[in-house]
Order: structure tokens, then sequence, then C-alpha cells
């Protein structure tokens, strides 16, 4: 069991699916990866590992099931906004990555020396990443090859919609790697620099110093900015007594704020205020349960003012896609299991998740960030 879980570490950085395409995949003729139902390679592996993981050892069941009170509330919540929503399927697909995000959690708490378990993996999957993500800035286009069963996508600086970064007047590819955006990448990066950051050894120093150099080769400004601010952040919290627990209510209830600003300035500025405005018009269709889990992108064409499609993406905010999607009361259920679960060992990972979730969606809508999220939530200081 520990050699398929150290291969479903290394699996976790790529994306190799299979994607299913129904209707309401589609907006106005365009196929939209946020709504396609898929299965991945790595939540294959940790299926099989969850299974043997209960068969070996039974009890595991009725220490989860002592939480009864938790569980009943969640299936409560999870069962209105399914019902709630305009596409039930969907929802339900979506409720059911939460359950997965929950059953690694779990597996995690039950681990030991989690960190010393899973370095060797995570060291080779993000050389790997480093070497790919390099490969593609030079060549400005996919590797493909081998990459291409990790999950690498087609693409080159010329495709629709590619994310490029201006250097001293020259245009380049940001590197993608293995995941869906080179932000994406960038927060994946940063969070495991924070979690290796204090250890010893080779595997260490190389995980700190790869991870450093994806978190800077990608270009996201807002990785750029956690990278600084979540280790002075811990300082005030630590030395001011700020309390973790008002830092994170106040990231939340900050969020709304973004829906009421002015919508103004470049077209990145813009489009992200709009998608801001938008979640504040779900919220208040639904305020309680949401208006489904999963369907934000769906509901846009009706919700944006400019009317176009080129915004089909998620409002960049995991605390307002959230509420918009399952309400007020799925995201006090979410800033609770975060702040639960914050700890002296894995604060400065969960700091920097809560600052790139302030600016982006990745945490709740790739599949390599939230089992990241999952893993980091599952450690202690027993696991370190």
């Amino acid at each position: 069991m520990k050699l398929l879980f150290q291969l479903f570490i290394f699996l976790l950085p790529t994306q190799l699916a299979y994607h299913f395409w129904p209707n309401f995949a589609f907006i106005r003729g365009v196929r939209v990866d946020y709504l396609a139902p898929a299965v991945y390679l790595s939540e294959l592996v940790l299926f099989t590992l969850l299974v043997l993981w209960i068969y070996k050892d039974r009890r595991i069941l009725f220490e989860i099931l002592r939480h009864w009170r938790v569980l009943v509330l969640l299936l409560a919540v999870a069962g209105i906004n399914i019902l709630n929503s305009p596409l039930v399927f969907l929802s339900f697909y979506k409720w059911i990555r939460v359950v997965e995000l929950l059953a690694l959690y779990f597996f995690i708490k039950r681990q030991k020396q989690v960190l010393h378990l899973i370095k060797l993996p995570v060291t080779i999957s993000l050389i790997l990443t480093l070497f790919l993500a390099l490969t593609q800035m030079i060549k400005s286009a996919s590797v493909g090859g081998i990459f291409y069963w990790l999950g690498e996508r087609s693409f080159s600086s010329n495709s629709p919609d590619i994310a490029l970064v201006n250097v001293f007047g020259r245009e380049f590819l940001r590197p993608y790697a293995t995941f869906p955006h080179p932000n994406a990448l960038a927060g994946f990066a940063l969070v495991l620099l924070f979690m290796f950051w204090r250890g010893k050894g080779l595997a260490h120093k190389i995980i700190v110093t790869v991870s450093l150099a994806l978190v800077f080769l990608s270009f996201s400004q807002n990785a750029w900015l956690a990278l600084f601010a979540a280790p002075l952040l811990v300082i005030i919290i630590k030395k001011v007594k700020l309390g973790f627990w008002k830092f994170l209510t106040s990231a939340a209830v900050a969020s709304f704020f973004l829906t009421i600003l002015p919508i103004q300035g470049p077209k990145e500025i813009f489009e992200r205020g709009e998608l801001n405005t938008a979640a504040g018009r779900l919220v208040s269709l639904s305020p309680v349960y949401g208006v489904g889990l999963g369907v934000f992108v769906s509901m846009l064409p009706e919700l944006l003012w400019s009317k176009t499609i080129w915004l089909l993406q998620p409002v960049h905010n995991i605390f307002l896609l959230l509420s918009s999607e399952v309400g007020i009361l799925g995201l006090v259920l979410f800033v609770y299991f975060i702040g639960k679960n914050m700890n002296a060992k894995n604060l400065l990972p969960v700091i920097a998740l809560v600052l790139t979730g302030f600016f982006d969606h990745y945490w709740v809508s790739f599949v390599q960030n939230y089992l990241l999220m999952a893993i980091v939530l599952g450690l202690d200081e027993r696991k370190i």
C-alpha cells in the first residue's frame, strides 16, 4: 500500500483523464472543460488505495461514523444543493469529488511521517515538471511524446487564449507543464515549497529549489505575492496574535466586497470584475444553499453584462465561487474545515493556499490542486 500511495503522489501533478462530453458541457457550441465530468488516472490510483486501506482496517469506517453529526449536516447540505441545481447530474458529480477530497484527508490523518513518505515521489515528479516547463518555454509549444501520457495538452504560443508573458519587449509562452494553467502550476509548487520549507536533507533542498524555480517561471503574480506575503502573515499571526481564524474570516468576508467594486481597468481586470459581479448575483439568487455545485460557468451567459462567451471560467476567488455554488452555509463549512485543521506545522502552506485562493479558483476547480489541499489539511504535528 505504501508503493501505491507513492505512485498516487507521483501522479498528483498530472492530468491524464478521460473526459465525458454531455450536452450540458457545451455553451453556445463551445466545449467547456469545467463542465465536463472526467476520470483521472491519479483518481483511479487513489480510489484503489482507499479501497485497500478500508479493506485492511474496517475500523476506519466506524471512526468516520463517529462524526455522524457533521456527516448528516454535510449530507443535508449536499442533498438540498443538488436538488436546487439546474444541472443535477453535474452537481452530484462534483459532490462525489468532495467525498473524494474528504476521504484523502482522512487517509492522510491516519498516516505517520507523511512528508518523509512522499518526498521521493514529490522530488521525481517536480524535476520532471520543471524539465517539461523549461522545454515548453524554449520550444514555445507543448513537448508531446511521453508527456502526452502524463496529461500535457497540445498547444503553442499561437493557440487561442494561451497564457503569454512579455519580457523586455519579447513574448514568451508561460509554462503549463501538465496543469490546466500556469497559475495552477504556480500555486501547486508554492504550497509544496512551504510544506518542505523547514526540512533537512537533499530531497527537501531539491523540492524547495525546484518549487521556487517553478513559481518564478510561471510568471504568476498571485503566487509571487503569496511567496513573500505568506511568511510575513505567519509572523503577524504569531507575534501580534492576530489569530488565524480572524485572518481566514476576514479573507472570506472581504471577498464579498469584490462583487461591488467598479469594473474598470485593463482587459484582465475587467474580466475578473465581471466574474465577481456575476458571483454576487448568483449568491443573491440562493444565498443559503447555493445554485448548485459546479454550475457557475454554465450560468454565465445569462449573468454577464457583455453577453460574450470569452469569460467561460469560474470567478477567481474560492470564497466567492463556493458561496455562489453552495451558498453561505457551504462557505461556512469550508472555512470551518480549513480553520479546524490549521496547526503550527501546516500554517505556512495553508496561508499560501488562502492567499492564492483569494485571487484564483484552482484550489476548488482543478484536480491536482484540490487533492494537494486535502493532503495539506490532513497534516499535523505528528505527520511531519
